[in-house]
């Protein structure tokens, strides 16, 4: 059949020239894509049919040929956008990549023009290089053969005459191909999502040595585009893990009765445990997760965002529906971890510390506030958030169905039975308000929504915040840290297998916390079947003090709910235009930013808990 495809190049100049992006689908299943002008451009060349080994992604600037290879007509009209994108920036790389399925070895070669410029040739050469290394890719050998007159090329066959245009080949082994001529889908997925940051980096050292382009950070040659099934995905993501209140769920409603019953039995025999009727069915649930189609997502670091997400809702929905048994035990080590050595050191020398020292003396209980007068200083805190942005509308409600203090889903829940040490307030509103609201609603502005309700693997990262807030404005005591002790300790026994009354007695008799403080840990340790989550509060401080020192700053950690090493992901999101600056800081921050960032400075100089700790 004839190509009657339009190629109007004036018009497609045009759209270039105005920041538009360029789209045209080729004849044969071909595509060209810009998402904007830019100095350099990969071209696909497939063996067969473009869908099957799908290397091409959402990339910058692309072209995938046709499986019968492109029209004259074709060539001409690239050769004008090539000569327009040279004159305009002073150079132009062109990468043409294509797979040898005959040949199985793991190794990629770059075929070079008779006379490159090395630098961008080594910085192919090594970036590639890097792509077997700490990935599940096997060792790849990248080695360089000059153009030969068998290699048979595109862009041999169509070479642009403009001088500043550079052409490099890149011949990909069939290393990732089955007998049957399928890819492994995982080899191939890990390849494409390596492949491109390899090119990415590539990209970066040629428009900086070579072009007038304007680019800091290689993340910036990225697609500043996201395709709609991103955010369709990222939304049914968060309807779903939101349309189930895990913590609620998995929190007793009755703890100050079973504390009754368990000192009534003389603290020997385990109470009953209550819990909220499940609102869902996990298993239809999950069924919906595993329907989403995250697969068709090509941009590496969103579809692992959203793939990471999906499993730990996964895990979630299925330690709600073994909850009351072992199995939930289990699945809660996957979600939120266990116990590790050091941090079992850590929290034993807390716990050796002189309960005496804990408190600075009794406190009476005029010196305490009840739920009421707690809930206005709530709304305080709240009105020092929404004069920085108005857009959020954070809440606090007195619930009857529990105790102490929790945020779930930006919303302040206090129980109606709760006494708090005055002394204890500002360091409490900061924890709650100024880490876990702040970021909720943080998380809101972000058009990622799952920033809001928590990457996976945010706690440790979150409650490290929220402790050292509590620090930030002298509120964090001996006493509040061997709590976090004792929360580590208790999680160690019992996964060690020991019972609720023998970690409560470990806990009371042998650390010397108070009874009621003994058995609200413990309880909040075995709660649904034994919940490991409250490690992270003492792990998330050790981590976030070591991310300090090694010269990590705080700011960029109020985006949302994230976890540490989702850092270098969503900087990427922010260079490339798609994540925004936080529009709320926490009151602490502030105010040691007007001062100089003297408690930051201390931190980033290096700071252990036991710095944190008032000086006797």
């Amino acid at each position: 059949m004839p190509d009657t495809t339009t190629y109007d190049t004036e018009a497609a100049l045009a759209q270039l020239e105005g920041g538009e992006p360029l789209h045209l689908s080729l004849p044969g299943g071909g595509e060209l894509y810009f998402a904007r002008a830019v100095p350099f451009l990969t071209i696909y060349r497939y063996g067969g049919a473009p869908g099957r080994f799908a290397l091409h992604a959402e990339e910058t600037a692309y072209v995938v040929l046709p499986p019968g290879g492109a029209a004259p007509e074709f060539a001409e009209y690239l050769q004008a956008i090539t000569d327009f994108l040279a004159e305009r920036f002073g150079g132009v790389l062109l990468l043409e990549l294509w797979i040898n399925e005959d040949e199985r070895e793991p190794r990629i070669t770059v075929h070079p023009p008779t006379d490159p410029p090395t630098a961008v040739v080594e910085s192919l050469l090594g970036n590639l290089g890097e792509m077997g290394r700490r990935t599940n890719l096997p060792v790849l050998a990248v080695t360089q053969h000059p153009e030969a007159d068998h290699v048979s090329t595109f862009i041999a066959a169509n070479a642009p005459q403009h001088q500043d245009v550079l052409s490099l080949g890149i011949e990909v082994n069939g290393f990732f191909v089955r007998d049957d001529g399928q890819p492994f889908p995982l080899v191939l997925r890990e390849l494409r999502d390596r492949l491109h940051v390899a090119l990415r980096r590539t990209f970066f050292d040629f428009v900086r040595l070579q072009t007038t382009y304007n680019a800091s950070h290689f993340h910036q040659l990225a697609n500043h585009r996201v395709s709609d099934l991103v955010w369709d995905i990222d939304r049914r993501l968060v309807d779903i893990s939101t349309s189930f209140p895990f913590l609620m769920l998995v929190t007793a409603t009755n703890d100050d009765e079973a504390f009754e019953e368990f000192t009534q039995s003389g603290y020997r025999t385990e109470p009953t445990f209550h819990y909220r009727f499940l609102p869902v069915d996990p298993e239809a649930l999950q069924r919906d997760l595993l329907n989403l189609p995250i697969e068709h997502v090509n941009d590496a670091t969103l579809a692992f965002i959203l793939r990471d997400k999906r499993d730990e809702s996964l895990r979630m929905l299925d330690m709600l529906a073994h909850r009351g048994t072992p199995n939930f035990r289990y699945g809660s080590m996957q979600v939120f971890g266990g116990v590790e050595d050091d941090l079992l050191d850590i929290a034993n020398r807390l716990l050796a510390l002189p309960p005496a020292a804990a408190s600075g003396g009794g406190q009476h209980q005029a010196d305490r506030i009840g739920a009421e007068t707690f809930l206005a200083d709530c709304q305080r805190e709240f009105s020092y958030l929404t004069a920085q942005y108005p857009t959020a509308a954070p809440r606090a409600v007195v619930r009857d169905d529990m105790s102490g203090l929790m945020v779930s889903q930006g919303v302040m829940h206090i129980g109606h039975r709760l006494s708090v040490p005055r002394a204890r307030v500002d360091a409490l509103l900061q924890h709650e308000i100024g880490t876990h609201v702040l970021t909720y609603w943080n998380g809101r502005a972000q058009p990622l929504t799952l920033l809001h309700s928590g990457t996976p693997g945010y706690e440790d990262l979150q409650e490290g915040l929220a402790v050292l807030s509590e620090w930030f404005v002298g509120g964090l005591t001996v006493e509040r840290m061997r709590v976090l002790a004792a929360r580590v300790v208790g999680i160690a026994h019992m996964l060690r297998g020991h019972g609720f009354a023998d970690t409560f007695r470990l806990l009371h008799e042998h650390h010397g916390l108070p009874a009621r403080s003994a058995f609200y840990t413990t309880a909040r340790i075995y709660r649904g079947g034994g919940f490991t989550k409250d490690a992270v509060y003492l792990r998330g401080l050790v981590e976030l003090l070591d991310h300090l020192r090694r010269g990590g700053s705080l700011e960029p950690l109020f985006v949302g709910k994230l976890r540490l090493d989702y850092v270098p992901l969503l900087d990427e999101l922010r260079e490339r235009g798609i994540l925004r600056p936080p529009p709320l800081i926490p009151r602490y921050y502030r105010e040691d930013r007007a001062a100089g960032y003297p408690k930051l400075r201390q931190l980033q100089a290096g700071m252990t808990v036991f710095d944190l700790l008032p000086s006797a």
